[in-house]
């Protein structure tokens, strides 16, 4: 409150006023004001005076006033006397205005959206003074629209005004951008667990999410974060995507990723079946990974076996399971997802054939030999299995396959295994065979000659007739076969036609052993043979009987008859032709010019072949019978051409002299032993 203090002076008429000067602290809480220059004042106190005086203060211009101070002034008018008056100072506090702060979260450039007037209340204290907003502490740009400013970490100032006082004072603002929580997006892959769902823990994958630095995560369905995930460690469902929102704990911002959910499809699993031969009381040893390219479909997928639908009890030699009819499990898993699927196995045992050892008797083929030959094997094949549909497969004692087991040479205690297949299984039966000694029959080897020439046959034998030259033990029973294998029966064996090396098949039974062998006939042909044959006019011939035929000179036939070495009857027909001699014959010799042909000619004896050669002896100038061969004479003088022949009647080489004169020639022969004299041709 202020109050006017007027003073007179009896004998003075100057009034003095009291302005009451009225300041706003500087400082808020201070209650002065640093240089005020109170000789501003000096005017309302009293205009126009002559002097002014403040005794109290060295500088008028710059006084630090407290509220309440009341400052003497000396007022002086010309003459008059001087005059005091105080003036009294009233400092108004500043209003409240308290500097704040405020955090926003980055929306996203480094930059969020403030409403500066939420911070009002609290910078004024409360009391409803108006704030006005400044970019700058000089309070020269204001702030338009404070209620949406948008800025990065920075300062405001906001100025308060006392409604009352109209003093303001100024607060600074400090507008802090947090950033927003680091995030990352993640996935999660889960095997199918029935109708393509799966049961996801999206709280596993948080620490990826939020980037470790345990920022609070909350999932929700949907990007707009309005619908949250129910059970987010256990979330049932289809391939979808969720999402994240990261609160960072300390400036409560936040982000939001997404999380793809994949359901993976389980690996292919199929059932499989192994059959396995029983190997002894009712088990067998299975090898499981015969199927696992089954079981995994082909696809490379590993496979582990266990014994139990849970998984729980290893098969840990997959390759060597021991078990009977049985059903293990296979678990596939996928090489790229890890997803594993489980599929029974059955194991199944299939029952062996029957396979009977045995030990049968024979007895030996030859007296004192202990062997047996030509035994069918098979016919033992039903002694051992029992199922006529079974295969038999016989091996010797070595194992190795019997090529012909139907013609087999046996010896006293030879072991034979006969592998038995009943189309599943196989088994094996050692059967052993005892030979004991046996009946020794002979081969008469019966000997005919054919009953007609040129038949090769002799008909109604009687095979039973050497059946006492075969064996004549004990009661023998013979039983005749046509083939080796003793299946097909001789239908009448008294009364056959035979051919040469036909052979026919005896089985004698004598008491407890029998054996067989062979009765091969031969059959040795009659010969009706023509012959032809030659002699030299006038020669003498023998003939295959002995007969001997002398000075032959026309054709003679005559037959034969001889025995062949075999015995048998046969008629040789000779027929003797008479050839002539070799001739050269005496035609008188033309006359010859030098260098013109000369014709020399022959005639063989009958079938001989006569050769000319020239007079060197060596080249040969003509082959034939008869035959003429040319030689050409050049000069006069003697020329000795040679001719030889081989025939029935002349073997030998013999010369012709020919002496040529002028046109004239004249011509000896000198026939070699064995030629009949020669006469030469031209």
């Amino acid at each position: 409150v202020l109050q006017d203090s007027i003073y007179y002076n009896v004998g003075s008429n100057i009034a003095l006023n009291d302005p009451n000067p009225t300041f706003c602290e500087d400082v808020a809480g201070g209650g002065t004001v640093a240089n005020v220059d109170i000789s501003t004042y000096q005017n309302a106190v009293f205009a126009g005076a002559t002097s002014y005086n403040w005794p109290t203060v060295s500088d008028s211009t710059n006084v630090l006033i407290t509220d309440g101070d009341s400052i003497n002034i000396q007022v002086q008018q010309g003459s008059c006397p001087t005059v005091d008056i105080f003036v009294h100072f009233t400092i108004n506090p500043l209003p409240e205005s308290n500097p704040v702060s405020m955090e926003m979260c980055d929306e996203g450039i480094g930059s969020s959206t403030f409403d500066l007037t939420t911070l009002e209340s609290a910078i004024n204290g409360g009391n409803g003074n108006a704030v006005t907003w400044y970019t700058d502490n000089t309070l020269g740009t204001t702030i338009a629209s404070p209620t949406t400013y948008s800025s990065g970490n920075g300062l405001v100032y906001a100025e308060v005004t006392d409604g009352t006082t109209s003093c303001t004072d100024t607060a600074q603002v400090t507008l802090i951008v947090n950033p927003l929580p680091a995030v990352s997006s993640s996935s999660i892959n889960m095997c199918d667990e029935g109708g393509n769902q799966a049961a996801f823990d999206l709280t596993s994958v948080e620490g990826v999410v939020n980037t470790g630095i345990g920022d609070t995560v909350v999932w929700y369905t949907n990007n707009q974060i309005t619908t949250l995930v129910p059970t987010p460690s256990s979330y049932l469902t289809s391939s979808t995507i969720v999402y994240a929102q990261v609160i960072d704990t300390l400036t409560g911002c936040s982000d939001t990723v997404s999380v793809v959910l994949t359901v993976d499809t389980l690996p292919t699993a199929n059932t499989a079946t192994i059959n396995m031969c029983d190997e002894g009381s009712g088990t067998a040893t299975f090898d499981l990974t015969s199927v696992e390219s089954t079981v995994n479909g082909g696809n490379g997928n590993s496979v582990n076996w266990y014994e139990d639908a849970l998984a729980s009890i290893n098969i840990t030699t997959p390759g060597v399971f021991v078990a009977g009819n049985d059903t293990v499990y296979a678990v596939v898993t996928d090489a790229v997802t890890f997803c594993t699927d489980t599929a029974m196995t059955y194991l199944i045992i299939d029952n062996l054939p029957i396979a009977l050892d045995d030990t049968f008797s024979l007895c030996e083929d030859v007296l004192g030999s202990g062997v047996v030959g030509n035994v069918n094997l098979t016919l033992y094949d039903g002694t051992i299995n029992g199922v006529v549909s079974d295969t038999v497969v016989w091996h010797d004692g070595s194992y190795t396959v019997v090529p012909n087991p139907l013609s087999v040479t046996i010896t006293n205690n030879d072991v034979f295994y006969a592998i038995v297949d009943n189309g599943t299984c196989v088994d094996t039966a050692e059967v052993t065979f005892e030979v004991g000694s046996t009946i020794s029959p002979s081969d008469p080897t019966p000997v005919f000659c054919e009953d007609v020439i040129g038949s090769g046959s002799v008909a109604n034998v009687d095979l039973t007739s050497y059946e006492s030259s075969i064996y004549s033990g004990t009661a023998p029973v013979y039983n005749w076969y046509t083939d080796a294998g003793l299946t097909t029966p001789v239908s009448s064996p008294g009364n056959i036609t035979i051919t040469d090396a036909d052979t026919f098949y005896v089985d004698v039974t004598d008491g407890n052993c029998n054996n067989n062998t062979t009765l091969t006939f031969t059959v040795n042909p009659q010969f009706f043979v023509q012959e032809t044959d030659a002699v030299c006019s006038g020669g003498s011939y023998t003939f295959p009987d002995g007969t001997t035929q002398n000075n032959i000179t026309t054709t003679v036939v005559y037959n034969s008859t001889l025995q062949t070495t075999q015995g048998c009857d046969s008629i040789v027909e000779t027929t003797v032709n008479v050839n002539p001699a070799l001739s050269i014959n005496p035609d008188p010799v033309p006359p010859i010019c030098l260098g013109d042909p000369l014709i020399l000619t022959a005639t063989a004896s009958g079938n001989g072949i006569i050769t000319w050669y020239d007079t060197d002896g060596i080249t040969v100038i003509g082959t034939g019978s008869p035959f003429d061969a040319t030689a050409y004479i050049s000069s006069t003088g003697t020329y000795t051409f040679y001719v030889s022949e081989e025939g029935d009647c002349a073997s030998g080489l013999s010369s012709v002299n020919v002496v040529v004169g002028g046109v004239t020639a004249s011509f000896t022969a000198s026939p070699q032993s064995g030629f009949v004299p020669l006469d030469v041709e031209f």
